[in-house]
């Protein structure tokens, strides 16, 4: 088992690993692949197998631009936290093509059942009043009491044109947004 090829243990074709989880509640190893050797664009996606299995299989069925990104593991609970992140192409007025990303939703999985338990989206989450466009960027860990998903989020909030920044903690079963701390100069 130790020889194999990506492609032998489900991994696709132009694919490598790029971080590997483990769940000990349920013996179960997750991990996310990226492209490589490729000059076309391919999203990241994640793949689980349990310990004794010698091949993996995706978790779901993503879209072709689907990026499956940022998981995060439960260790209280069998379940695998992600960002899905819708990607396309877009043509500038040079005709320049561009490749853009934008927040799908917020995927929780079932590490037991292989199914979906929730979908937060823009239709479910709840956000403070005053913000008028947001995404969630990035998944960073669950709290102690894995009530609370913490991650950094893009908020924009009414008369303003600009996207800053935040760490938040999202409630998962109220699936409410609190934002704990701006993050000044998230991408320099």
């Amino acid at each position: 088992m130790l020889n194999k090829s990506f492609a032998e243990m489900g991994i696709p074709h132009d694919y490598a690993f790029k971080q590997l989880f483990y769940h000990p509640a349920v013996r179960m190893l997750i991990v996310q692949v990226q492209p490589i050797h490729t000059k076309k664009w391919l999203p990241d996606r994640l793949y689980y197998r349990a310990l004794n299995d010698g091949r993996y299989r995706p978790v779901g069925a993503p879209l072709p631009m689907m990026a499956q990104e940022y998981p995060v593991i439960s260790l209280k609970r069998p379940i695998l936290v992600y960002n899905a992140t819708q990607y396309s192409y877009t043509r500038d007025a040079a005709g320049e093509e561009h490749l853009g990303g934008d927040w799908d939703s917020l995927k929780i999985y079932d590490l037991e059942t292989h199914q979906f338990a929730q979908d937060i989206s823009r239709q479910t989450l709840k956000v403070p009043a005053d913000v008028t466009r947001y995404w969630i960027s990035s998944l960073l860990c669950f709290s102690q009491t894995e009530e609370v998903l913490y991650l950094t989020v893009g908020l924009s909030q009414k008369g303003e044109g600009r996207m800053d920044y935040y760490l938040a903690g999202l409630d998962i079963e109220t699936r409410v947004l609190r934002v704990d701390s701006p993050l000044p100069a998230a991408f320099m």
